[in-house]
């Protein structure tokens, strides 16, 4: 079995690359805005699927030294 890390994966291109692997039987790490977003992908695989909320829309600019 395989652990997959995949960001945003509560749409688009995340969520199909999140669907496959979890399909296949392997374990997907995912980070999501929104946590409720994926629900009905907890509900059907469990413990195979784990998120991680990141946001990073409201971080400070970055800004050289």
């Amino acid at each position: 079995m395989t652990t997959w890390l995949i960001t945003s994966v509560s749409s688009g291109f995340g969520r199909r690359m999140t669907e496959q692997p979890l399909a296949a039987g392997d374990r997907v790490v995912g980070t999501v805005r929104a946590p409720d977003a994926v629900a009905e992908l907890e509900a059907a695989y469990g413990e195979l699927f784990c998120t991680a909320r990141l946001d990073v829309t409201g971080s400070p600019p970055c800004t050289r030294s």
